[in-house]
């Protein structure tokens, strides 16, 4: 549904490797499901040991009862030792600096019904580096829906964004059915490589509703709900919020529904909720030609008419696709690499090179591809999911009852008049980022027009985005900041997706937010950023 937050190359392939291995060991009856009967609960898929529950869990903890913590945390926190908490490749991997602390806040699955069942929403706890600390940290609410925030922590704790860790605190939360909160909502039934797996859908879905969950109940108001529940459990008064990708719908959902306690907010590719992200999958694209055209027009080296060269490629591969590189699959290429050099020789070797030279390309990228392609979950140990893919079930259960309802009402940007037949009719018949089929299945009730409107907040709020952001393009970003009566809008040239400690330049302006939210910022440093860059041929 979004593209996966970037991991580094080498952690990413530690955490792969060692979770096939660990599947390879695994006993027949131990391995990851195929079918509905054979897979595991929701309980089972958050600890390493799969037969585990949360209360072994807390009792097995060799810290709890102990004060050597470094939080001043509420008895609405249960500690819990970060291996047993996820596995001992992550523990050892992504949760490697001894300071961080993990555990559990326990919340109800429905918060108009607190007295009924309860979940729990795991966290990780990353102190400050500060001898003089603020006393309101940061919070990071990952993208998706369904993305497990457990894989950020190591840039929060040792990464490009341990930065903000110099100030205060650094809290990261799996959101309610993702990651290693419980339950979580991974759907290894789905088989992601059809275009329609209703069946997966269905399957995924009883064994959930078997388990006792309630797909209803897993949506960002809730979600919202459980950030201040999380807050007050961790004993702080008042934090920022720091939402990337679906993220920022959570952290605006947060802004209009449960304000008390927010003291600053941080968007980061902004997916409004005035916005329908499946109605709008065809602006994305339009944009994207837009926008390597326009990077072109200002690079003086780029002698290169882009619109028209890509729409001439659309062209030809629509009459012959050239070695399987069929015109979806040229946009889908082109559209990832907007701020790459190499992008305009691509561009017009599609146009009007050989196909011999195109074949050469196609393989290359091809290879690249099966080289970063992550297997599907259903062949790895459970207490590798959140490594391995977003929790479907929770991505369900939100766009279905956000999304899907609301295809005719959204607020997006329109383009597409000024393009080609071709290229209309390619963008029009192209694949969505969700399979509305699933809804027909998953079965929540609609959200209401609430899910179609703007947010309002004066809260200060820090609006980033990339120019080559293809995901939630910066239409959206400065869309959402209009809305917003205390809000600042940087764009940065050439920044894809997720921009989280990304350079030093945006580093040092959030951190010259978080230390006064009200304060103007200098931002010379964004004026000063360098242009997309392409190669000549």
């Amino acid at each position: 549904m979004r593209p996966r937050r970037p991991r580094t190359i080498e952690l990413a392939a530690v955490l792969v490797a060692s979770a096939l291995a660990a599947s390879a060991c695994s006993s027949s009856e131990d391995a990851a499901p195929t079918s509905t009967s054979d897979a595991p609960t929701t309980t089972e898929q958050t600890p390493d040991s799969t037969t585990e529950t949360t209360e072994d869990l807390m009792e097995d903890d060799p810290s709890d009862g102990e004060t050597g913590s470094r939080f001043d945390t509420t008895d609405g926190f249960e500690a819990v030792d970060c291996e047993l908490l996820t596995n001992e490749v992550v523990a050892t991997e992504v949760l490697s600096d001894d300071s961080i602390e993990c555990g559990y806040v326990t919340v109800p699955a429905d918060w108009e019904t607190p007295d009924g069942d309860q979940i729990q929403i795991a966290a990780y706890l990353i102190p400050t580096t500060s001898d003089s600390p603020a006393a309101d940290p940061v919070v990071y609410l990952e993208g998706g829906p369904g993305g497990a925030g457990v894989l950020a922590v190591g840039d929060f704790a040792q990464g490009a964004a341990s930065y903000l860790r110099e100030r205060g605190d650094v809290i990261v939360i799996d959101q309610r059915g993702t990651g290693y909160s419980v339950p979580a909502l991974y759907c290894p039934e789905v088989n992601d490589e059809e275009d329609s797996d209703v069946a997966g859908h269905q399957a995924c879905r009883d064994r959930l509703v078997a388990d006792g969950v309630n797909p209803a109940d897993y949506n960002s108001v809730n979600n919202a709900r459980d950030l201040t529940a999380v807050r007050e459990a961790l004993g702080y008064d008042e934090w920022n919020l720091y939402g990337l990708s679906y993220g920022t719908r959570l952290a605006l959902t947060a802004m209009r529904d449960e304000p008390d306690g927010i003291r600053s907010v941080i968007l980061d590719s902004v997916f409004p909720v005035e916005v329908n992200g499946i109605s709008e999958s065809g602006y994305t694209l339009y944009w994207a030609i837009d926008q390597i055209a326009a990077n072109c027009e200002a690079d003086s080296d780029c002698d290169v008419d882009a619109k028209a060269a890509i729409e001439d490629g659309i062209q030809r591969l629509t009459e012959t696709p050239i070695d399987g590189l069929a015109p979806l699959d040229y946009l889908s290429v082109i559209t990832e690499m907007i701020a790459e050099p190499e992008l305009m020789q691509i561009i017009t070797n599609v146009a009007e090179g050989s196909e011999a030279d195109i074949g050469e390309m196609v393989a290359e990228l091809t290879m690249q591809a099966e080289e970063e392609e992550l297997p599907p979950i259903s062949e790895v140990d459970p207490s590798f999911y959140p490594v391995f893919g977003d929790a479907a079930g929770m991505g369900y259960s939100v766009v279905c009852a956000e999304e899907v309802p609301y295809l005719d009402a959204t607020a997006g940007p329109t383009l597409g008049d000024d393009f080609r037949p071709t290229t209309q009719a390619v963008v029009k018949n192209g694949p969505k980022p969700f399979d509305p089929a699933a809804c027909s299945v998953w079965d929540v009730p609609p959200a209401g027009d609430i899910a179609t409107q703007a947010v309002t907040s004066d809260i200060p709020t820090l609006v980033l985005a990339g120019t080559a952001d293809i995901a939630t393009p910066p239409a959206w970003s400065r869309l959402t900041s209009e809305t917003l009566a205390n809000a600042t809008y940087l764009e940065f040239p050439g920044l894809t997706h997720g921009l989280v400690g990304n350079n030093d330049c945006l580093n040092g302006l959030t951190a010259q937010f978080l230390d006064d939210p009200t304060a103007e910022l200098d931002q010379a440093c964004v004026a000063a950023f360098p242009a997309v860059d392409y190669q000549a041929d």
